[in-house]
């Protein structure tokens, strides 16, 4: 097989920058945990069901942070520059989350017409429901087709 070095070559790099990049992680890491701590310390006499207390708690952290951001954590390297060289993730690595926002156009036509009470733009919304079941059509338009 033609070109197997040059692949072995390629997987052993990926590899090592894979393997530099995660060890970089563990330091930070390290550090973040420890900035908990004492915010948790800091924190203990204020009750958790408090508004007040997550803002304190991450106001702790961050001073914990920001007074070692420039010592050495690894290898002659400070806090702040392995932080800054780590691989940003995104919210859907972090356990983020999606949000789906949908209007109900019946009931934005009910609200358009002030919660008409008339008969046939009622029964004109009936129908619109029943066709929409059987007709890949927009609600507006089997409403108006129905109402017109």
């Amino acid at each position: 097989m033609q070109g197997k070095g040059i692949i072995q070559f390629f997987l052993i790099a990926l590899l090592a920058t894979c393997a530099w990049y995660g060890l970089q992680v563990y330091p930070t890491y390290n550090q973040e945990k420890k900035a908990v701590e004492f915010a948790d310390s800091k924190t203990q006499s204020l009750d958790k069901n408090d508004v007040t207390y997550p803002v304190a708690h991450q106001r702790f952290e961050a001073q914990y942070l920001d007074s070692i951001g420039n010592e050495d954590v690894f290898l002659g390297r400070t806090y702040n520059e392995l932080k800054g060289e780590q691989i940003a993730l995104g919210l859907d690595l972090k356990g983020g989350m999606s949000a789906v926002l949908q209007v109900d156009v019946k009931d934005l036509l009910i609200e358009l017409a002030n919660d008409s009470k008339d008969a046939s733009f009622r029964a004109a919304l009936e129908q619109a429901d029943k066709d929409l079941t059987q007709v890949q059509d927009k609600y507006v338009t089997l409403f108006g087709n129905a109402y017109g």
